[in-house]
């Protein structure tokens, strides 16, 4: 976490260019209410302007560029808004009244029931703006702080990774098949199919009770064919002349089409300066013709 002139700075590394209105005045939106503290008025100026850009809450938009870790701000925001902090320390299957196969639901919406004792909690990790909706919702409503809880998105996801392991790989493996079949490569069910299979055993299954040994002998004389022509084959392949492969003709430079190269990167400026140069390296016309850009 940054304070004072080096958040200062860092806001001015991370939002350059973005003059920040004063705070004088002004309301912060009640998600940064609790920082005001920790960090520097310009600092907070700019989070606010560059959420209401972006339409996220502007705990993301300090979270997401690296200025205080999830965990820090919402320990901040649980304390203000008088929630408790869940780590699922105590939490086990026996905690959590839903099934496995809704576990991947809660993954996904940031919001799990915990039952402790006779009393029913909900467990939030917010994302998008719901930082700023719990808190309006607790200016209106402090009864509910028995109630709530908050919990990072990283603590939830393990917690629930632990609980319903088999019910996410199923959800991963056959969820789209089931959801959509049409837009799904898997095959369906077609009972059609297995009457079809087991209508031609029959035979074979007979041909084995009344002619067991002349069946066996058959089926010997069909593997040893099938391994001669196979080592025919493989034999009239190695001793065939291989045809040398035909390349295909050049294009001239003109002829070739634009590419943009995308390279995503997070946190990563050591690396920046090698990357760029092996870009440099490739052989392609034009490489680097364009200055590269910085994209946030």
């Amino acid at each position: 976490m940054r304070l004072g002139r080096e958040a200062d700075t860092a806001a001015e590394g991370v939002w350059r260019d973005r003059p920040a209105r004063a705070l004088s005045g002004i309301l912060l939106p009640p998600e940064l209410e609790c920082l005001r503290p920790v960090f520097a008025g310009r600092m907070l100026a700019l989070a606010r302007e560059r959420a209401e850009d972006t339409g996220v809450g502007a705990d993301r938009v300090l979270i997401g560029a690296g200025l205080i870790d999830e965990e820090a701000y919402l320990r901040r925001l649980a304390h203000r808004l008088g929630l408790a902090f869940e780590t699922f320390a105590g939490a086990d299957a026996a905690t959590c009244p839903l099934p496995p196969e809704r576990l991947t639901d809660a993954a996904a919406s940031g919001l799990l029931p915990l039952r402790y004792g006779p009393e029913l909690v909900w467990v939030v990790a917010p994302r998008g703006l719901a930082a700023r909706r719990l808190a309006d919702l607790m200016a209106a409503a402090p009864e509910l702080a028995g109630r709530l809880r908050l919990t990072t998105t990283l603590r939830i996801d393990g917690f629930i990774q632990t609980l319903g392991r088999s019910a996410l790989a199923r959800r991963a493996a056959d969820g789209l098949r089931e959801r959509r079949p049409d837009l799904s490569a898997a095959p369906g069910p077609r009972p059609h199919r297995r009457f079809a299979s087991a209508l031609a055993a029959m035979p074979l299954i007979g041909a084995t009770v009344l002619f067991p040994v002349a069946l066996f002998e058959t089926v010997a004389a069909v593997l040893a064919l099938w391994f001669l022509a196979f080592l025919g084959l493989r034999l009239t392949a190695s001793l065939a002349a291989r045809p040398s492969p035909a390349r295909m003709p050049r294009l001239s430079d003109d002829r070739l089409p634009v590419y943009t190269v995308i390279a995503a990167l997070y946190h990563e400026a050591n690396s920046v300066s090698g990357l760029v140069e092996a870009i440099r390296r490739l052989d392609y016309p034009g490489i680097m013709a364009q200055t590269p850009q910085a994209v946030a």
